[in-house]
């Protein structure tokens, strides 16, 4: 679930309930994706994990082949569906 993205730099990409974010930021590190795990910023545990998505300084084209390996690793990471 994207949420945010009308103005400013950054969206917030949510999670199902349960899902780990920082599991999710590891692997997309690791695919060359930077993003940051919302649970990095929150004080106490939140019940859905996201992701913080800047774009300000990314290409079209960079989102456009990270979009696809950032959803195949959500999909991985809920597990079967």
């Amino acid at each position: 679930e994207i949420v945010g993205g009308h103005s400013g730099f950054e969206v917030l990409g949510l999670l199902q309930s349960g899902m780990d974010d920082r599991l999710i930021n590891k692997g997309a590190k690791e695919a060359g994706i930077e993003l940051m795990a919302l649970s990095r910023y929150a004080i106490e545990p939140r019940e859905r994990g996201g992701r913080l998505l800047g774009f300000a300084s990314v290409s079209v084209s960079s989102s456009r082949r990270a979009l696809p390996a950032l959803r195949r690793l959500v999909r991985c990471s809920a597990g079967p569906s």
